[in-house]
């Protein structure tokens, strides 16, 4: 078994008790917010975002983090550790990717990229699924490949909370934000090869989170899903409406509820929430 340091970025959900048992260091991305920068989880929380959302006065942004911040860390991995091996937010949706291989070549650290395809919770999986392959004596190639096979298969559906916070992101014209509130119009979300694309658009939020479901019952029929992942921002409740609804059709599996970034939450808005796992 080697020692691996696990390196991932703010837009996963780490849970408190699991940072600082298994070598798992995050580092933030960053938030412009009228001008100002903030780093993902370390100057704002979750909780100091909600009642600034409509309180900007120009479009919100994200961006990849520093690279001075994967350099600072990378220095300090290769000192300490066998190997790294980086899980990161999809390369479709940010330039964190590149960061880190960016500041790996400044350090001279050689390490292993795995492109989550995904953001938030499943990103956790993966690094778990990981750490259970080195621990059973896998080498470093073959588990850096084993998880790049798995985060190719995450399939995720997410109900946005907010067209407004949407169409105040950038990510949403006005006109296209004027016609959906008027005809009440819920976009589900979806994530093709890491890409975010419009997968379904119902007039209700229960026919959208009905459609949700009828996917998370197709997969079942599919595939041998080991958890599945409730993400969502702000909408404690309705996660766990959404967990006893999974639990009441497959009682046997393992449903993670963890929230979603500020990162996220900046463009989805909050109330966004959805259903993510991996086709094993």
């Amino acid at each position: 078994m080697k020692k691996i340091a696990w390196v991932t970025d703010s837009s996963a959900y780490i849970p408190n008790d699991f940072f600082g048992k298994e070598d798992i260091y995050s580092v933030p991305l960053v938030l412009v917010l009228d001008g100002q920068e903030y780093r993902d989880g370390v100057d704002l929380s979750e909780e100091e975002l909600y009642p600034k959302l409509k309180t900007f006065t120009t479009p919100p942004k994200t961006s990849q983090p520093a690279i001075g911040d994967f350099v600072s860390l990378f220095q300090q991995l290769k000192e300490n550790y066998d190997a790294v091996i980086a899980v990161h937010i999809s390369r479709a949706l940010s330039g964190t990717i590149s960061s880190c291989e960016q500041a790996a070549e400044v350090v001279g650290l050689n390490f292993n990229i795995v492109d989550s395809k995904m953001l938030s919770y499943p990103l956790t999986g993966l690094i778990e699924r990981g750490i259970t392959l080195n621990n059973q004596g896998i080498e470093i190639e073959e588990i850096v490949q084993k998880l790049q096979a798995i985060a190719n298969s995450v399939e995720a559906y997410v109900l946005v909370g907010s067209l407004e916070q949407l169409q105040r992101s950038g990510r949403l014209t006005g006109l296209r934000y004027l016609i959906g509130s008027l005809l009440n119009i819920r976009p589900i979300i979806t994530f093709e090869d890491g890409k975010l694309g419009i997968f379904e658009k119902k007039r209700s939020d229960a026919k959208a989170t009905n459609r949700i479901f009828e996917m998370l019952d197709q997969a079942m029929q599919r595939s041998s899903l080991n958890e599945i992942y409730i993400l969502h921002a702000n909408a404690d409740q309705k996660a766990l409406e959404w967990k006893e609804r999974i639990l009441q059709s497959y009682p046997d599996h393992k449903v993670l509820i963890g929230p979603l970034s500020s990162a996220v939450t900046l463009h989805a808005g909050e109330g966004t929430i959805g259903l993510a796992w991996f086709n094993e």
